[in-house]
């Protein structure tokens, strides 16, 4: 968080995260679903596509749900807070740990955008 902007405003700037967690989602449920069409729709494969996509639509309309709250909070009044110190080690301990998830979560992205380029070259060449 910047020095000048409030809890309200950091978490509005930080809708961007939950808001492409659902446009990936709702991306890669639609990909599922066609490729479901493609199968026999009494084959084990084409339920396990559907309960996929059905598990990343459900994810996609959450992470936008989520999304458009956060937008809202702009405005949000600063409220007091607790003037007690805070352990600022832990705090950073806290801190670390969520930007290498951060970091490992880009690299798994990433990773799997590269997997899907390769698997589009072949499908137009």
């Amino acid at each position: 968080m910047h020095q000048h902007e409030s809890i309200g405003e950091e978490l509005a700037e930080g809708a961007v995260i939950p808001e492409q967690v659902a446009v990936l989602f709702a991306h890669v449920a639609f990909n599922l679903r066609e490729h479901a069409r493609a199968i026999d729709a009494a084959s084990p494969e084409h339920a396990a596509l559907i309960s996929v996509a059905d598990g990343y639509e459900a994810i996609s309309a959450e992470a936008q749900r989520v999304c458009n709250f956060m937008r809202t909070l702009e405005r949000l009044p600063t409220t007091s807070h607790d003037s007690q110190p805070r352990d600022r080690k832990a705090l950073a301990a806290w801190m670390q740990e969520k930007v290498a998830i951060q970091r490992s979560f880009a690299r798994l992205l990433n990773e799997h955008a590269d997997r899907s380029e390769r698997v589009l070259r072949e499908i137009v060449p």
